[in-house]
């Protein structure tokens, strides 16, 4: 297994034969170098995304961490054959390093350098596989023996008696016992060893704390089975997150204690965006039951960010905050300040948000000066470059895990950008409504998706009480499909349909044009109050040609074409009116990109569009 999940394994359970460990990481929480714990504690966010650091300094920053890192596995390793692994040019931990990384790890133990290659790269050669037999069969059985004590075993299940508080069914252990789980079989064993067997079949199921002992001898062994069961679990460290939310993710109350299921509830809080660290301490009763403390290391509550915005006719830059960004349970903030660096005007947002009923129901809350592009647009494909002023409350609740709704309310006033004006906005004041519903799902329904699927629908509807200057509403349907096609293809196909009704500003128009849209068009190419969009994309991951751990291993080559048009609202769709483009472009990490793409179709434009950019947003 790999270095840093062994040596973790070997620090919950300790009961191994031995252990192999491949490519180890060194980079625990508390013995990073410095720059290490201080950029993974940073977020550049941007527009676009946050700045993924890791690409600057090829280091796992922000891994979540939990207890089981080399140097915090030495105590459980005592006894343990532990043989290390490494390539010779591993940038993770340099193999000058590995002496003083497993210096407290206690004897028996093998250190070997495998000429060239990465981390984990090619380690399991003919040399290493040779390397890897020639260390078990120094410290542990033979496999040629292990064979003889199984053709030994009768297969009988043993003639004995176990009671007391089994976690397992008696049956069962009676049937390991029999499949010779521990040799030599249990026909050829005295009560004292198979009294030991029955403690290892424990030991190996995750009760390595339970008790085994012998009541009876005569006429056949009886085992009585001390179990014990968790009395109390303990929080320290959370400050933020509520104690009931945490102890709802662990499920740890009651039952007998099982060292599998508490490794498994630590790594599912760890996994949590607001947790940093988790690390458990077992105590042992005087009643023979146990206490379980969890030492919980959270997450900031405050991020600063770095703000831009960059649209057809200004710039704007900035700082932004976060507030529990990732702790559920809490009030949840955001806010960014923007100068522009060409108009001189500001920007700002604010946001909070509260969710409640288990995380189910989110409250949201936000106020906004701010110039609307097609950067904030998820899927709405209305006109750039506006500048709007106003307030938006609004309630979202997940029906199922593939299900939501959200219902929202808003008032808000358009007005003309500061600086040079692209295109006609009708200033006013506007207030409504706005409902989406969103429905998700997968295929097959169990194993690995093949297939997943997400269909969103969006109304709106302006003038509600007969209030402000704009009466109209906005529909649109969107519908998109992700496959697998094979492990390092997949395939992404698109439809967006939409339609206004009534009398809205030339700013609420459909357009397209652009990279969010027809990439290859200019913005705002088209635009009337009726939209229909599609799309086909394809994903190539060179992962296929390279190893995993390779820096090339995130570069996508991604192909594209979409058909799309907008039409007047007294006319119908004609499918000579779609415009059309095809492209390529190359993709890192998903954020770096450039590509090419050309119009195509009857109604192609003149040249194609070349294109360099992170993010959404390209030059």
């Amino acid at each position: 297994m790999g270095g840093t999940v062994g040596a973790r394994a070997a620090l919950i359970f300790g009961n191994f034969d031995g252990l192999v460990v491949l490519s180890p990481s060194g980079f625990s929480p508390y013995v990073s170098p410095l720059p290490v714990k201080v950029l993974t504690d940073i977020t550049v966010g941007t527009m676009f995304g946050k700045i993924p650091v890791r690409i600057l300094t090829r280091t796992r920053l922000g891994q979540k961490y939990a207890a089981g890192y080399p140097l915090d596995a030495k105590p459980s390793t005592a006894g343990i054959p532990v043989l290390i692994i490494q390539s010779e040019r591993d940038h993770f931990v340099r193999p000058g390093k590995l002496d003083a990384l497993f210096s407290g790890v206690l004897e028996p133990k093998e250190i070997v350098i495998v000429p060239g290659g990465e981390h984990a790269g090619d380690l399991l050669t003919d040399e290493t596989a040779a390397v890897i037999r020639g260390f078990f069969r120094k410290h542990t059985e033979t496999r040629d023996s292990r064979a003889d004590s199984s053709r030994q075993s009768t297969g009988d299940i043993p003639e004995m008696k176990i009671s007391g508080d089994l976690p397992v069914p008696e049956e069962l252990l009676k049937q390991d016992l029999a499949r010779g789980f521990a040799h030599p079989p249990a026909a050829a064993q005295s009560h004292d060893h198979m009294r030991a067997r029955v403690q290892r079949l424990l030991e190996f199921r995750g009760y390595n704390l339970a008790a085994v002992s012998l009541a009876d001898s005569s006429p056949r062994p009886a085992f009585v089975i001390d179990t014990p069961v968790i009395n109390n679990v303990s929080l320290t460290g959370n400050n933020w997150m509520s104690e009931d939310y945490i102890k709802r993710i662990l499920a740890l109350d009651g039952g007998y204690y099982n060292s599998y299921e508490l490794d498994r509830a630590v790594r599912k809080l760890a996994s949590e965006p607001a947790v940093n660290t988790v690390k458990s301490n077992v105590v042992v009763r005087s009643d023979g039951n146990v206490d379980i403390n969890l030492d919980v290391l959270e997450q900031k509550p405050y991020r600063l960010l770095l703000a831009t915005k960059f649209t057809d006719i200004d710039r704007y830059l900035g700082m932004g905050f976060t507030w529990n960004e990732f702790n559920p349970t809490a009030l949840r903030g955001e806010g960014r300040v923007m100068f522009g660096l060409e108009g001189h005007d500001f920007l700002y947002e604010i946001r909070a948000c509260k969710e409640l009923f288990r995380n189910s129901l989110k409250l949201s809350a936000e106020y906004f000066d701010v110039v609307k592009s097609r950067d904030d647009l998820a899927y709405i494909f209305t006109r750039q470059e506006v500048h709007e002023t106003g307030a938006g409350l609004s309630a979202h609740y997940d029906v199922t895990a593939y299900s939501s709704i959200t219902v929202g309310g808003f008032e808000k006033r358009y007005k003309p950008p500061n600086t040079r004006q692209l295109f006609p906005v009708e200033s006013g004041t506007a207030d409504g409504v706005s409902v989406k519903l969103f429905l998700a799902g997968k295929l097959p329904l169990h194993g690995a998706p093949r297939l997943r699927w997400e269909y969103t629908f969006y109304y709106q509807k302006c003038g509600v009480l007969d209030y402000g200057d704009f009466f109209f509403e906005t529909f649109q349907s969107n519908l998109t499909g992700e496959s697998v096609i094979t492990d390092n293809i997949k395939a992404r196909t698109a439809l967006h349909l939409g339609w206004l009704l009534d009398d809205p500003p030339p700013q609420e128009l459909f357009s397209l044009g652009g990279m969010t849209t027809l990439p290859g068009y200019p913005d705002d190419s088209f635009v009337d109050d009726q939209m229909f969009l599609a799309g086909q994309t394809f994903y190539f991951s060179a992962r296929q040609f390279v190893h995993e751990t390779s820096k090339w291993a995130p570069l996508r080559l991604i192909l594209a074409f979409h058909a799309g048009t907008v039409w007047d609202g007294n006319e119908k769709l004609r499918p000579e009116d779609l415009r059309m483009d095809a492209g390529f472009e190359l993709d890192y990490m998903e954020t770096l990109r450039t590509g090419v793409v050309w119009p195509v179709g009857p109604l192609r434009g003149d040249s194609p569009r070349i294109y360099v950019g992170w993010g959404i947003h390209v030059f």
